[in-house]
């Protein structure tokens, strides 16, 4: 199936976004309750097309279709002519969405990511949001209990439960987290209290796989990422910096939950594994996730200098794994900042200092989670006071280092590998992109004087003087066509 993509950002226009009335979800509802997935989803449809939004509840519903397993198995037809004492009720092995109902959810939820406000679909999920982020997100405080009453007795509501109780968005692209449902002999639900319960549902297994992004969550990560990019320009055009504030909802926070976050350890693992794919569209998949990490940067609320370190250690150490990672990026200033920051820290071998001189926790140390926010849930017992843009500026300001800095770690090294010119060739690179785009009051003098005097093409000439081979001469000569 080709992937499923939605209109450029450009081409989408705003909606008044309708919540919709007791009926209009009641149609919902029973359509998914018998097990007439494409019908219930046609509902929504209709509705999205005049302007009505689907509940939490129906976008965690449309999340469980879209997320059920591609594989199906074969049922046992071998006494379906035989009457049976369930002959007039369906199973629960009878609601599970079919492959047809799983394409339609996935159809459905891309089209609700070009209609409405990210914040409006995922509401629907948990977040690590604490007051802050939702004034800056729009993302809402409560959820309407009155309005978003369901009864859980259905199949299909009972099981979209398990996307109120996970972690954060990363965990749902898990395999397992959807489950396959059995229809014979499974695996029993851990809790002994539904164990309890007659209608307690078993499970299959499914090969293991610790991948963070299953087979059937392509679709899913596409979504996700989507959101998260229309919620960027959102944020650009509202704040006048380029981050989401609801991705950065879905980083845990510091133990103090009042210093920058930098523990991207979930999402950095999913773009690096998006990159290692063979398919291009992943692969454009892990650079968009990396590129909204890289941007969160831009901001006070993440921290640069972690996050460096957090990235280091997942760097290739092969040479041309190295520079098709550097070559993924896309040359935008907030990424060449963070370039110029990644390939000094290499070259430099220095530890991370975060920029809050009072912390206690070490660079590398893992912070303790603080209380995530389910989804729906109040953020009212949090102390932080609600802020917004014209309170307090969150554009963050990373000084360029002067130009000899950069000369002295272009400087030969004894026994310099491969990846170690990559690491130097993007350096300077970086450096010289950022110079040139510079504001006139803002260059660097004594960057220019290097460059007038040859200083700069002679750390290249000397920096590759030992490195024959083709990929090192391209970098070389590129690097000097550039400093001419």
């Amino acid at each position: 199936m080709p992937p499923l993509r939605m209109p450029d950002h450009a081409t989408i226009q705003p909606v008044t976004e309708r919540e919709m009335s007791r009926l209009q979800r009641s149609l919902v509802d029973s359509s998914f309750e018998e097990g007439h997935y494409e019908a219930g989803i046609a509902v929504l449809d209709e509705l999205l097309v005049q302007n009505y939004m689907p509940s939490r509840s129906h976008v965690r519903q449309l999340l469980y279709i879209a997320l059920y397993p591609s594989v199906r198995r074969a049922r046992n037809n071998h006494d379906a002519g035989a009457p049976s004492k369930t002959s007039s009720s369906k199973s629960n092995s009878d609601l599970t969405p079919s492959p047809s109902a799983t394409v339609a959810a996935q159809r459905s939820l891309m089209l609700t990511a070009s209609s409405y406000t990210p914040a409006a679909l995922l509401r629907a999920l948990p977040s690590h949001a604490d007051r802050n982020d939702m004034a800056r997100s729009g993302l809402p405080e409560a959820e309407d209990e009155a309005e978003e009453a369901v009864e859980y007795d259905s199949f299909i509501a009972g099981e979209a439960q398990r996307f109120q109780q996970c972690k954060d968005v990363w965990q749902i692209l898990k395999q397992g987290f959807v489950p396959l449902v059995a229809e014979g002999p499974g695996i029993p639900p851990a809790s002994p209290s539904k164990r309890r319960r007659g209608d307690a549902q078993a499970y299959h297994t499914l090969p293991h796989d610790d991948s963070p992004v299953s087979s059937d969550a392509w679709p899913i990560l596409n979504w996700l990422l989507t959101l998260f990019e229309r919620d960027e320009k959102d944020a650009q055009r509202r704040q006048h910096v380029l981050y989401s504030p609801l991705l950065l909802s879905q980083i845990s926070p510091t133990r103090s939950e009042t210093g920058a976050r930098w523990d991207a350890n979930a999402p950095l693992e999913v773009a690096l594994y998006c990159l290692k794919q063979e398919e291009p569209f992943r692969q454009q998949m892990g650079k968009r996730l990396l590129t909204l990490l890289i941007d969160l940067t831009s901001t006070t609320l993440f921290d640069l200098p972690l996050f460096v370190n957090l990235l280091l250690a997942h760097l290739p150490s092969d040479p041309q794994e190295l520079q098709n990672f550097f070559s993924t990026l896309p040359g935008t200033l907030a990424v060449m900042k963070f370039k110029l920051v990644l390939c000094q820290r290499y070259l430099s071998h220095a530890p991370a200092k975060t920029r809050r001189s009072t912390a206690k926790a070490q660079p590398r140390a893992q912070p303790r989670p603080a209380p995530r926010r389910r989804a729906g849930d109040s953020a009212s017992s949090q102390p932080t006071a609600r802020i917004s843009s014209a309170d307090i500026t969150i554009a963050s300001h990373h000084p360029t280092p002067p130009a000899s800095e950069i000369l002295h770690l272009f400087s030969p090294t004894a026994n310099a590998g491969g990846a170690v010119q990559v690491v130097k060739y993007h350096l300077l690179l970086a450096y010289a992109k950022l110079q040139y785009c510079a504001a006139t009051e803002e260059k660097s003098q004594d960057w220019a004087r290097l460059l007038r005097e040859g200083d700069v093409a002679r750390a290249v000439e000397e920096a590759f003087v030992n490195s024959t081979d083709k990929e090192s001469m391209r970098m070389k000569n590129g690097l000097l066509a550039m400093t001419a």
